[in-house]
Parts: structure tokens; sequence; C-alpha cells
């Protein structure tokens, strides 16, 4: 309903985009550690903490990825990765699910309160720093 009120199911699932070459960054992003932790690891850890159901969309170094994932994540392939964009990987994670939350694996994982406050929202939202619109993402895709 444009314009007008809106409320969303809860939301219960999250997407974690990590289909990249990490091309400028000369390694696998989702493989850097942080606190000797994979952050693809981290962020799927910190999701699934919050009670989401986690998928993980992959394509460059997609078995290395998949040796840091925990057992029962589903993963979606990209595999056209080398020719496809991050909103390609997106649509194809956020496919078949309702309202998810959606982030890139090469930003920090959200700290739990702030999950918190995003799955409270009413609606779609995107925390705001100084301004400036931030990751993750609550919504649906837009294909």
């Amino acid at each position: 309903m444009r314009g007008g009120p809106y409320r969303s199911p809860p939301v219960s699932e999250a997407v974690v985009l990590c289909a990249g070459a990490s091309r400028r960054m000369g390694d696998p992003k989702g493989l850097r550690r942080v606190d000797g932790v994979p952050l693809l690891r981290r962020h799927v850890d910190i999701l699934r903490d919050a009670g989401l159901a986690v998928t993980v969309v992959l394509g460059a170094r997609a078995q290395e990825h998949l040796a840091v994932l925990p057992p029962g994540t589903r993963v979606v392939l990209n595999l056209a990765w080398a020719t496809t964009d991050m909103a390609d990987s997106a649509a194809m994670g956020l496919e078949g699910l309702g309202p998810a939350l959606l982030t890139p694996v090469d930003v920090p994982p959200a700290r739990r309160e702030t999950l918190d406050v995003l799955l409270a929202a009413a609606g779609p939202a995107v925390p705001t720093h100084g301004g400036q619109d931030g990751h993750p993402e609550i919504g649906r895709a837009h294909v």
C-alpha cells in the first residue's frame, strides 16, 4: 500500500552475500579473520544467534567459503559470479524468501543490539549513521 501505513511480517531469514572475487583486496573477504574467526562465519553465527535462518550466496572460491560454514547453512551458488553483480546475487539469495535481512560479507557484522532493533522494525528499515544509509537492510528484492 504505497504512501500509507506499512507493516511487514516478522523477519526470520537473512542473506549474506559472498560471491565476489575480492580482486582489489587480493584474498577472499569472507575468509579474512576477525579475532581468529573468518568474517563469513562471524556473520552467520551472529545472525543465527539472533534467531534467523541464514542463506549464504557464494561464487568465487566457493569451496573455501563452504569449509568455514556451520552445518545446516543454506547455500546458493552464483555460478555466473564473474559476469554478474551484487544485485544478481541478492536476487538469487532472496528468491523464495519473505522479508529478509540482507548484508554483504565485506561490512562488519551487526551487533546483536542492532539486529534486535532492525528485527523489531515495523517495515523496511535501513540504519543510518551521520546521515548516511548503512547495512544491513531489511526488505524484499525488487527484480
